[in-house]
């Protein structure tokens, strides 16, 4: 996966890409929102947070159009 902050150097030592490796997966799964999951988190998706989120978008949305065609 690309990733920003990738060490394009390469790491030290094992230790610094495990330490690396670490942060990605939390990164992955509890930051970055994923576009095939409807741009929420695979924890969000994995809890089930995700449709209470997305019926929450749903909302806005149609509350801007009802504004916007006023």
């Amino acid at each position: 996966k690309y990733r920003p902050k990738y060490p394009l150097g390469g790491f030290a030592n094992i230790e610094a890409a495990r330490e690396w490796a670490g942060k990605f997966v939390k990164w992955y799964n509890y930051v970055h929102l994923h576009s095939a999951l409807n741009f929420t988190t695979p924890y969000q998706r994995h809890v089930g947070l995700d449709k209470e989120i997305i019926k929450n978008r749903i909302q806005i949305y149609q509350e801007a159009e009802k504004e916007k065609s006023s």
